[in-house]
């Protein structure tokens, strides 16, 4: 709970012996609970640094997958990419934006990349498609074509096969 400079305090790290037992109240530098308003805004500063080093050290870039101009754009995150990438290789002329990172979000990248798209389709394994959702309040690019599934089950390529077919015909 340390104010750092980046954001970032020490931990302890998993499977060394060591181990931390914290509450859900909000803590002060020395790990004690502490709701005073100055501390909670400290403590929240601290957090909002912790997002910007990581989008300078760590963030990875969504990764295009396929050409880079194409008649359907599909994006996607998570455990979706296995089963895209193998209904892909039925098109030549369908690209797949994997997003492999929330928060931040590369908001500019995604806008920059689904800018050029003549048709998108949103991927995801929720029921309301909340990529597709974040995608619009970030970029303001506002994916109407959904594959959604939320019955606990994984997408499968032929269900992705037949979404892309439908909406390239239609």
């Amino acid at each position: 709970y340390k104010i750092e400079e980046d954001g970032i305090s020490m931990r302890t790290i998993p499977g060394n012996g060591s181990y931390l037992i914290a509450n859900t109240d909000e803590h002060n530098e020395t790990g004690y609970s502490n709701e005073e308003g100055e501390n909670r805004k400290n403590q929240m500063q601290k957090r909002m640094r912790k997002l910007v080093t990581c989008e300078k050290v760590d963030m990875q870039e969504p990764k295009l997958f396929g050409p880079n101009e194409a008649d359907l754009t599909i994006v996607s995150w998570g455990s979706n990419k296995g089963s895209i990438l193998h209904a892909m290789k039925k098109f030549e002329n369908v690209n797949f934006l994997y997003i492999n990172w929330i928060n931040p979000f590369p908001g500019e990248k995604v806008k920059q990349i689904l800018g050029k798209a003549k048709k998108i389709i949103d991927i995801e394994c929720n029921y309301s498609g909340q990529l597709a959702d974040l995608i619009r309040q970030k970029t303001g690019i506002e994916i109407t074509e959904r594959l959604l599934s939320f019955n606990g089950r994984p997408i499968y390529p032929e269900d992705i096969i037949e979404k892309i077919n439908k909406t390239i015909t239609g």
